[in-house]
């Protein structure tokens, strides 16, 4: 999932004891499956055992409730608190499902189970025959206390939407097809060789896979084949993309709609309540984001919602560069880097540099690797690449590199330092998965 292990924030004491005992349940230690800490946990969450969870759901007759959690990541940490709170009221809710909480990726079927593989929370709401009703978690920054798009209090409507779409089931299997899993070229993240030592190990917080190492393995392996798309580097667009600015607390409810966008266009309007997309029923943003990062670049998309008590539809219309967005802090892209990570400068960081406004430029945040042997280090700014002005973005970056023609074996970019020395360094374009 999201955090990229090489920052180096501290960790709040929460999270420390998370880790530890969901490291503790991991390896088989029963003793802390009742308590984080000193604290209880709710009695209706199943650890790291998704067999068990997934024969108690079919038993039971009752929808099942997967989080993906990745505990050292502080993002959703109140979410990932209350969820796990006995005394939250949350909980009248979650007793309604089969609750399960895996935190390492190890052995998960990568061809259920798919998902924005950078975010630190996710979860499906899932039929006990398999059948996903929606999904849940959403990321935008690097920050790694970013909390802009989940909340409890979305979280927890989105899992009454997903209640009633299985009081309909099967009635509304149809509409539930473009929810479903896609074909993917890996079974498990340690099919990939470069993971299969860490699926081996014990699990760890050093040496367990990530749901970020995952969409890793995923985007390598496009990579090395020549099948590449837009879609993986610019993976799970935001519903801002095109337009639609979701109030956080409600999850589908229109806070606002931006101006000259296709959610504009359409004739939303602030307070419109979304209730499906392309015919899937939606039951929060993630979901939003799944038909997104599926639909063709050029496409209508069939838009149904309420407003004043009546149900409206509209036809979404994109093309473009709608998916086009910052991709920096996704650490599903490391393969792709050559071990150069950058960060846009702002606009006091180019007054430092010399550099004009409206001139790109981007900052180096890490230089590992490839990027390290060639000469480039944290601090330097790129000015140029192949004698050209930088892209507006780094997704821009790498498309320029990865999927225009002919394909490149290297760049060269023009470099400055602080006190203004200037150089050009050739940086090779291999691609690797190497985990850190």
């Amino acid at each position: 999932m999201g955090g990229m292990k090489r920052e180096r924030n501290s960790v709040p004491a929460l999270v420390l004891l998370l880790s530890s005992a969901c490291v503790s349940i991991a390896r088989g230690d029963d003793s802390l499956r009742d308590t984080i800490g000193d604290k209880p946990l709710a009695g209706h969450w199943i650890y790291n055992d998704l067999p068990k969870a997934e024969a108690v759901a079919r038993g039971l007759k009752k929808p099942l409730l997967v989080v993906f959690r990745c505990v050292p990541c502080q993002c959703a940490q109140q979410l990932d608190a209350d969820l796990t709170d006995p005394a939250h009221p949350i909980n009248e809710v979650l007793k309604k499902y089969v609750c399960v909480r895996i935190v390492h990726m190890a052995g998960v079927d990568l061809a259920r189970f798919q998902f924005d593989w950078d975010v630190s929370l996710v979860a499906l709401m899932v039929g006990p025959d398999g059948t996903i009703y929606g999904r849940y978690g959403t990321r935008a920054v690097r920050t790694r206390t970013e909390n802009t798009h989940v909340s409890t209090a979305s979280f927890q409507k989105a899992l009454e939407r997903a209640l009633a779409i299985h009081a309909e089931f099967p009635k509304n299997l149809a509409a539930l097809a473009g929810k479903q899993p896609r074909k993917v070229p890996l079974a498990r993240p340690e099919d990939s060789p470069e993971l299969a030592k860490l699926g081996e190990q014990a699990i760890s917080r050093k040496n367990c896979i990530h749901c970020h190492m995952a969409g890793e393995a995923l985007v390598h392996h496009a990579a090395k084949s020549g099948k590449l798309t837009a879609a993986q580097l610019w993976p799970f667009p935001l519903p801002d993309n095109v337009g639609l600015v979701i109030d956080k607390e409600d999850g589908l409810a229109l806070k606002s709609v931006r101006k000259e966008s296709p959610a504009n266009r359409a004739g939303l309007v602030a307070g419109d309540v979304l209730r499906s997309l392309d015919g899937q029923p939606l039951v929060s943003q993630a979901d939003i984001q799944w038909v997104l990062h599926h639909a063709p670049q050029e496409t209508e998309l069939k838009l149904t919602f309420e407003r004043g008590g009546e149900t409206l539809e509209r036809k979404l219309v994109l093309s473009g560069n709608w998916r086009t967005t910052d991709t920096t802090w996704r650490p599903s892209l490391n393969p792709l880097r050559g071990g150069l990570h950058l960060a846009l400068l702002s606009g006091g960081e180019r007054m430092q540099y010399g550099l004009q406004p409206a001139v790109p430029a981007f900052m180096v945040r890490y230089a590992f690797r490839a990027a390290g042997k060639a000469g480039l280090r944290a601090g330097d700014v790129v000015l140029t690449v192949d004698g050209q002005p930088m892209p507006a973005s780094e997704s821009e970056l790498l498309a320029y590199c990865r999927l225009s023609e002919p394909r490149r074996k290297s760049i060269e970019l023009r470099i400055t330092s602080k006190n203004h020395d200037q150089k050009t360094v050739t940086l090779p374009l291999g691609i690797e998965l190497v985990p850190e």
